[in-house]
C-alpha cells in the first residue's frame, strides 16, 4: 500500500457541521480524535477528517484511497440538508432552542449503517457514552477485520496527517456472521458486556440466518436463491429507509434487546425518519425541566402522575406518555424534530470529550492479552472492558451482580410486552 494520501476538501462552515460536537454527542461511538484528526472505519476503509474553521473547510481522505469517499462523506453527514435554515426555523419556534443554538451550532444528524447502529444501541442500555464507545471498539478488535494503515503518511495538499508513534489498529465493525455463533455470548460476557451479550449474539444469529433481514440491515444484496427471492413478499423486499415509520419500528422491535427507544434511535440515525424523537428518562427530564411538559393522558407514568418530576427508578415510561412526549416535540420542532432533539441532547451532556482522544496513540484498550477472532492481523494487546476503571464508568460487576441485572432487565422486558416500554437512559457523562 502506498504511503501517499490524497487529501481533498469540502467547503463547509462550522455552522453547517462541527465535527467535535457531532461525533461526540451520542450518535456514533467509534470515532477517534488523535493529533487533531478524526478517524473511523466506514464501508471497508479508514476515513480521516480534519476541520479548518478559519477557511470553512473539511479535509478528508481514506485508506485505501477509494473513489467514492466524497460521496460517503456527503451521505454520512447528510450535507444536502441546510442546517443553518433549520436552526433559524427552530429558533423562531422555540425560545429555549435559541439559548443553545450559539454554543452548539453545527450539530446535524448522521446517516449510519443500520446494522452497526442497531448493535451499538443494544450496547447503550443502562450505559454511558464512554463505556459504549469501549464496547463498540472491543467488538471491532475481536470480531472485525483489520485494515492496514501505514505508520507514517505524506500528502500533496499541505494538509499533514500525523500518525502516532504506536498507532492503534483499525478494524471494521463486525458483520452478523462474525457474532452469530452461540459461543459469542460467553466471549462477550468475559469482555464485560453483561446481559447485553445475549442480545447481541441472538440478534446476529437472527439476521445471519435470514437473507431478507441481512439485506435490510446491511444495505447490501444478500446471496439468496431464486426460490428464496420469489418467496419474499414485496413488503419484505422493501428497504427500511423506504418503509413508513410504523412499519420500520415494528421491524426493529423483533430483535432481542430492542425496545421502542432503541428502535427509534436506529430509525432516526440510520433510516431517514427525521421527525422521530427517541424518548428516554433523559429526554423526559428535559421536557419537564425546560419545557414544563405536563401529560394530558389518563395513563400515568410509573412515578409521579401526569408528567410529574420523575419516573420510577427502573426507568419505565408508559406507552401513552412515550407517544405524548414524541408528539409534543414533533409539534414544536416540525419535520426535523429528531435533529433538533440531538442539539439539545448534546447541550445537556456534561462531557463531549468521550471516546478515544489521544495524541500518542496509547489507550486502555491496548493493555493486556485478548483473544482474536477472524482477523487479518492479530492485535498485540487488549483488556476486557469491564476491567477498565475511569471516572464515570461503571464498577466491574461480579457474576451475582450480572445475574441480578439480567433478572431486572427481563422483568422490564416483560413489562414492555404487556403495557409499558423500557426506555433506559444513556447516562450523561
Amino acid at each position: 500500500m502506498t504511503n501517499e494520501v490524497v487529501w481533498k476538501s469540502l467547503n463547509i462552515s462550522p455552522k453547517e457541521l462541527t465535527l467535535s460536537k457531532v461525533l461526540r454527542c451520542g450518535q456514533a461511538f467509534r470515532w477517534r480524535f488523535i493529533n487533531d484528526t478524526w478517524s473511523c472505519t466506514i464501508q471497508n476503509r479508514v476515513l480521516f477528517l480534519k476541520q479548518d474553521t478559519t477557511q470553512n473547510k473539511i479535509h478528508y481522505c481514506s485508506i485505501p484511497n477509494l473513489k467514492d469517499t466524497e460521496n460517503i462523506v456527503k451521505d454520512y453527514f447528510q450535507l444536502h440538508v441546510n442546517l443553518t435554515d433549520l436552526y433559524l426555523e427552530w429558533c423562531t419556534k422555540d425560545d429555549l432552542f435559541t439559548k443553545n443554538a450559539t454554543n452548539f451550532e453545527g450539530v446535524r444528524m448522521l446517516r449510519q449503517q443500520p446494522w452497526e447502529n442497531l448493535i451499538s444501541f443494544i450496547c447503550s442500555t443502562n450505559n454511558n457514552v464512554k463505556r459504549i464507545s469501549k464496547m463498540c471498539e472491543s467488538l471491532c478488535v475481536n470480531y472485525g477485520t483489520l485494515i492496514n494503515v501505514p505508520e507514517s503518511m505524506s500528502d500533496h495538499t499541505g494538509v499533514k496527517l500525523e500518525m502516532p508513534a504506536d498507532p492503534l489498529p483499525y478494524y471494521t465493525f463486525p458483520l452478523p456472521d462474525s457474532l452469530a455463533s452461540p459461543s459469542v455470548e460467553q466471549e462477550l460476557r468475559q469482555l464485560g458486556f453483561g446481559y447485553r451479550a445475549k442480545f447481541i449474539q441472538q440478534t446476529a444469529a437472527m439476521v445471519n440466518k435470514d437473507p431478507v433481514l441481512l439485506e435490510k440491515l446491511t444495505l447490501s444484496s444478500a446471496s439468496t436463491s431464486s426460490s428464496e427471492t420469489s418467496a419474499a413478499s414485496e413488503s419484505e423486499k422493501q428497504q427500511l429507509r423506504e418503509m413508513p415509520y410504523d412499519e420500520c419500528k415494528e421491524f426493529l422491535l423483533q430483535f432481542k434487546g430492542v425496545g421502542p427507544k432503541v428502535a427509534d434511535c436506529v430509525a432516526l440515525m440510520s433510516l431517514d425518519k427525521h421527525d422521530i424523537v427517541p424518548v428516554d428518562t433523559h429526554v423526559y427530564q428535559i421536557a419537564l425541566r425546560d419545557y414544563k411538559f405536563r401529560s394530558k393522558a389518563k395513563s400515568k407514568a410509573k412515578g409521579k402522575a401526569r408528567g410529574g418530576s420523575k419516573v420510577k427508578e427502573t426507568g419505565t415510561i408508559s406507552k401513552e406518555l412515550y407517544s405524548e412526549i414524541q408528539s409534543f416535540f414533533k409539534d414544536l420542532w416540525g419535520e426535523y424534530a429528531g435533529w433538533a432533539h440531538s442539539v439539545l441532547f448534546a447541550a445537556d451532556l456534561k462531557d463531549l470529550n468521550n471516546g478515544i482522544n489521544d495524541t500518542t496513540g496509547s489507550d486502555d484498550l491496548k493493555k493486556g492479552p485478548q483473544k482474536k477472532r477472524k482477523l487479518v492481523e492479530p492485535k498485540k494487546k487488549d483488556i476486557p472492558i469491564d476491567k477498565v476503571k475511569e471516572e464515570g464508568d461503571q464498577i466491574p460487576m461480579s457474576d451475582s451482580q450480572i445475574r441480578r441485572q439480567e433478572r431486572l432487565y427481563k422483568r422490564l422486558m416483560r413489562q414492555q410486552e404487556a403495557v409499558a416500554v423500557s426506555t433506559i437512559d444513556i447516562k450523561k457523562e
